[in-house]
């Protein structure tokens, strides 16, 4: 007698066959067939996976999909895989690997108690397996990842064997359904070609010819009476065309001159009867448009490099004489000063800085809409990223006597993928404007995060003052180019009206949002929502150049320093600072007095500041010879390229011309000196 556990699994394994069954042929389409047999077996089964595969001769006589054309007829595809839905590929090898357990067995089992890989790259698990082959053309797949699992061992081959014969026929009877209808469809389009025929020549009025293979004319209608000669004598190359469109079945489409003229060609194959259609357009007309518009595009883009050109010479020409203008200032700050001193050097230095962003933002205006700027994608902390650039404010909040407060409570990840030049090149404006147009009370800077998951985080950087505000009419214009509140504002405040209109793009390079809240005599309240990548190291780690046993320097004390300008005022200026910081100086004005200089002091120098634009060589083709050279002391001198002329777009690929570094004239003398004693202590890390 069976137990009470027996009889219920012969009960649920009847119930299961009745399902099957009744699943099994409802349908004759090939696919819902397939779908409502297998997903019932998985689901009532409990089953890792099942696939089926067809042979490819099956398939091209079935038509059931398109196959690569170096697909062979024995080879093996898999039409079904579930749960995961990938399908229609060439498993020839897993297959036969498969059928190599049966022994003329079209239904078995068995059970692999080990994973192991077939021919390198293919690895099958461990779990019990079940086979059930569908005649010659046909294979399916069940698999269970437990071993022996009872539901599909051997045991079970004899309770499957009715349902699956039964589903046999049902695919068998599917696939001949689908060759009825590639008949019926044939005859169809027999007879639609033979009306077809008749009207064919006459109807259309642009060239219509028909051809063998072999370029012998069948026909052709009026409008190709002056082309059909084209053909004939080109009957060598047509020939190839037309075969090799007639065997893959694929329609070509080519554009041709004929006697002045511009045609657009499409060859139809129709493999059936052994012909193509050519079905021809005088694009003539078309083509004269085409030229015209290349040939204003050429003028725009010529344009576009002569305005940048221009720029970037512009920019060269402006930045040296203020590279000396604001290095001496630099130099007066540090020397005694009575306080008239100090006010007239604020107020020139004030000049300055103004001169000089009045400059940055024209040319980043002008790389964002010629589409030039790059963005970089590193790990960077924001957490300190914030404090710094509140801390460059600081000093403009108080010499205001307004407040300058900084919220990073809700912060949830510090380190994340992403420009942080671009993120505070956005914040300097915003908190600058803030604090330009705020005389009471005070500018808040808060930063929060609005969405997080495992992999992203969007923050949300509110700068928020108290100052003179926007009216309502006048916010949505504040983001074009050259506009400001209203012209009192530009008399008033100065600026170019371009900060906003730069940051707006900005924004939108960085895919982020940017929002404005503003009223008259209340302040105004700019909110940037940015998008960015978690990091997935988040601990507070130095740089590698910065880890080991290393003595920390504080400034150039017994490094030698090669500085390479042509520019006597920029010499000047950068030797009385190095001086200072106590590095050895040594000066070329070109980029073959560099390579002297690097010869006769026998790889004394430590590190290279290198001007790009100088008379005889440049800095870039002195850089490239310095790193032609085989000894590890060249490829690992550290070399900072030091130029006016931050436009170019060579300065933005400098890292694949040899260069370390790059810092822009006017330099700012504290980051010039982090700069050089990074790159000395990386390079002594290295040695």
């Amino acid at each position: 007698m069976l137990s009470t556990n027996q009889n219920n699994d012969v009960l649920q394994d009847m119930m299961l066959l009745y399902e099957l069954s009744l699943q099994t042929g409802r349908t004759l389409d090939f696919h819902e067939n397939i779908d409502n047999f297998i997903k019932l077996l998985l689901h009532r089964k409990s089953l890792t996976s099942a696939s089926l595969w067809l042979k490819a001769s099956t398939i091209k006589r079935s038509s059931l999909t398109l196959l690569p054309i170096n697909t062979h007829d024995a080879d093996w595809i898999r039409m079904i895989n579930y749960p995961i839905k990938e399908i229609h590929k060439q498993q020839t090898a897993l297959v036969e690997h498969f059928l190599s357990y049966s022994s003329d067995e079209d239904i078995y089992s068995f059970v692999v108690e080990k994973p192991y890989v077939i021919h390198e790259t293919i690895n099958i698990k461990e779990g019990t397996y079940f086979f059930y082959r569908l005649d010659n053309f046909g294979f399916i797949k069940l698999y269970s990842s437990i071993p022996n699992d009872e539901k599909i061992n051997k045991k079970a081959v004899k309770k499957l064997r009715v349902v699956f014969d039964h589903f046999k026929n049902s695919i068998i009877a599917s696939l001949n359904q689908l060759k009825l209808e590639i008949e019926i469809d044939k005859s169809k389009s027999m007879s639609n070609e033979v009306l077809m025929t008749a009207k064919f020549p006459q109807q259309n009025p642009y060239p219509v010819l028909r051809f063998t293979k072999d370029v012998e004319l069948l026909y052709f209608n009026a409008p190709a009476e002056r082309i059909k000669g084209h053909f004939l004598d080109l009957k060598w190359a047509y020939a190839t065309m037309f075969s090799k469109t007639l065997n893959t079945n694929e329609m070509k489409v080519y554009e041709q001159v004929i006697d002045g003229k511009f045609y657009s060609f499409t060859v139809k194959p129709i493999p059936e009867y052994g012909y193509v259609n050519i079905y021809g357009m005088d694009i003539t007309s078309r083509k004269s448009i085409e030229y015209k518009l290349k040939e204003e595009k050429d003028k725009a883009e010529k344009l576009a490099r002569v305005k940048m050109e221009f720029l970037s010479t512009m920019s060269h020409e402006i930045r040296t004489p203020m590279n000396s203008i604001i290095g001496s200032l630099n130099l007066l700050k540090d020397t005694t000063l009575d306080d008239y001193q100090s006010k007239k050097l604020k107020m020139m230095r004030f000049a300055a800085d103004n001169l000089l962003r009045l400059i940055n933002e024209i040319l980043d205006f002008n790389k964002l809409e010629a589409n030039k700027v790059s963005l970089e994608r590193i790990r960077f902390p924001l957490i300190e990223t914030m404090e710094n650039l509140f801390a460059m404010h600081t000093d403009n909040a108080e010499d205001k006597n307004i407040s300058l407060n900084l919220n990073l409570e809700k912060v949830p990840v510090n380190y994340i993928i992403g420009d942080p030049t671009r993120l505070s090149q956005i914040l300097l404006n915003l908190i600058s404007n803030a604090i330009k147009f705020t005389d009471k009370g005070g500018v808040d800077i808060t930063v929060t995060s609005t969405f997080k998951n495992k992999k992203s985080v969007v923050y949300q950087f509110s700068v928020k003052d108290s100052g003179i505000g926007i009216s309502q009419d006048r916010i949505d214009n504040i983001f074009e180019a050259f506009t400001q509140e209203d012209s009192s504002t530009t008399r008033k405040f100065g600026g170019t009206g371009l900060g906003l209109s730069i940051t707006k793009k900005l924004v939108d390079l960085l895919e982020g949002s940017l929002e404005v809240d503003s009223n008259v005599g209340e302040g105004t309240n700019f909110i940037v929502t940015l998008p960015y990548e978690i990091a997935a190291n988040q601990n507070d780690e130095e740089e590698d150049w910065n880890q080991g046993e290393i003595t920390r320097i504080e400034n150039l004390n017994g490094v030698s320093v090669l500085l390479v300008d042509d520019n006597d005022f920029n010499i000047l200026i950068a030797s009385e600072f190095l001086k200072r910081w106590d590095a050895t100086l040594y000066v070329a004005k070109n980029g073959e007095e560099a390579l002297d200089q690097l010869k006769r002091t026998k790889q004394q120098i430590d590190i290279v500041l290198m001007d790009l634009q100088m008379p005889v060589m440049d800095g870039f083709e002195a850089t490239k010879i310095i790193r032609s050279f085989e000894e590890d002391y060249y490829q690992e001198l550290p070399i900072i390229a030091l130029t006016a002329d931050v436009a170019s777009e060579e300065v933005f690929s400098l890292d694949q011309k040899g260069f370390d570094d790059f810092a822009s004239k006017p330099f700012e003398p504290d980051s010039l000196l982090q700069k050089l004693i990074k790159h000395i202590q990386k390079k002594n890390i290295k040695s």
